[in-house]
């Protein structure tokens, strides 16, 4: 009787700190750079940048949502065949613990009528606790082309 209450105790203890640890896991978002500068825009020209999303944390990271408060602007992210396939809102992306995904803005100023110097936020959602919205400043000035 007392080798059962001695296995039954062990393997609550197994259990419990297998619980415990898995309590523990969480994503966690770093992204490089945290600034993203456009330069002079001509508004005939369409820019690209690129931003890496890392996760440093031990389980997947879900991103939600990728926005930004410009409809000049769009979003792709590599896939594993090297092509990047556009970003659709309302289409989770995971990435695993301990990896990163590389992504590309597509600014065009012919989508908007501002010209000048601009500062707007790409506002990432994720699944991370401690950053749940991550912000990047989005830089530059559209400039009128000139023929």
């Amino acid at each position: 009787m007392l080798k059962k209450i001695l296995y039954l105790t062990l393997i609550l203890l197994f259990l419990m700190t297998t619980l415990v640890q898995a309590a523990d896991l969480t994503a966690a978002i770093s992204i490089s750079p945290e600034t993203i500068d456009l330069g002079t825009i001509s508004t005939g020209k369409i820019v690209e940048q690129f931003f890496v999303i890392k996760n440093e944390g031990d389980s997947d990271l879900v991103l939600t949502a990728i926005t930004v408060d410009c409809p000049c602007s769009a979003f792709a992210y590599l896939k594993s065949d090297g092509d990047y396939q556009p970003y659709q809102p309302g289409n989770d992306i995971v990435i695993s613990a301990g990896t990163s995904l590389s992504f590309k803005l597509i600014f065009n100023p012919e989508l908007t009528k501002y010209r000048g110097q601009f500062k707007k936020y790409i506002l990432i959602s994720s699944n991370d606790p401690q950053i749940p919205i991550y912000k990047i400043a989005l830089t530059g000035e559209i400039v009128s082309e000139t023929n």
